[in-house]
């Protein structure tokens, strides 16, 4: 489930488990850009996946990447 949600995929609870989907109206291009990107996460990860030949196989572009704040070793006390 991790995979569909950093696709822009949403959880929606139920009675019988979460309901992943796409937002609603967003457009078909952008919908299906999320579907085949999705569907490319997972076939990575070794799902099965099968989609129809008329989705689109370029992902989304990626967020900017942050970096991490370099973190120091403090000083050994030997004795």
């Amino acid at each position: 489930m991790e995979l569909l949600l950093r696709a822009g995929f949403l959880a929606q609870p139920t009675l019988r488990g979460p309901w992943i989907r796409l937002p609603f109206d967003m457009g078909e291009t952008w919908e299906n850009d999320r579907a085949q990107w999705a569907a490319d996460m997972l076939r990575t990860a070794r799902y099965p996946v099968l989609l129809d030949s008329s989705l689109s196989s370029a992902p989304p572009p990626a967020p900017p990447h942050r970096r991490a704040p370099a973190l120091r070793a403090a000083p050994s006390r030997r004795r």
